[in-house]
């Protein structure tokens, strides 16, 4: 069952979380990223995206200070892509350190707060989302394109590298 899949993660902790407290925990996750509905299901009929969201619920209610993700949004449609983006905001916002690896430029975007580019295991860059996008050199080398949002707001106005499409939109009514 998919909530024996999450609550094994607390039970490995030894024994040191109630029942009662293991129980509450793995149905507030899973209701977090909408797979309580799912909670009696075995794991192996869900689909690719609930798979991935699962395995993150097994990870988040243990409570970890850092959270390391790896293509967090790979098999997602859009809908599940802003509940785990939400997830990890909200998640970031309680002082938890959210670390996702993506070449989705899209989800730098719209989430990131730093950016770190590598090549060869070596960073090339430092900074902000606007600033990579601003950085032409710097996309060029890693094989990198800015979202399509960010690269009509440049060819509108050159130098300004928007992020999004609310941000977009508010941009236009100025």
């Amino acid at each position: 069952r998919i909530f024996n899949e999450v609550a094994y993660s607390l039970k490995i902790l030894g024994g040191t979380i109630s029942e009662a407290e293991v129980n509450k925990r793995v149905e507030d996750e899973l209701e977090k990223l909408q797979l309580l509905h799912l909670k009696d299901r075995h794991p192996y009929s869900l689909s690719m995206g609930q798979m991935r969201r699962l395995s993150v619920a097994a990870m988040l209610v243990t409570k970890p200070q850092i959270i390391f993700l790896d293509e967090p949004t790979y098999g997602q449609d859009r809908h599940s892509v802003k509940i785990l983006m939400d997830r990890m905001d909200q998640l970031h916002e309680e002082g938890t350190t959210v670390v996702f690896i993506t070449h989705n430029m899209k989800l730098v975007a719209e989430f990131a707060h730093s950016v770190h580019v590598f090549k060869s295991g070596k960073v090339i860059f430092s900074g902000g989302p606007r600033e990579l996008f601003a950085n032409h050199d710097i996309l060029a080398e890693a094989h990198l394109s800015p979202p399509p949002v960010s690269r009509v707001s440049s060819l509108i106005e050159e130098g300004k590298y928007i992020l999004s499409i609310p941000e977009f939109i508010e941009n236009m009514r100025r």
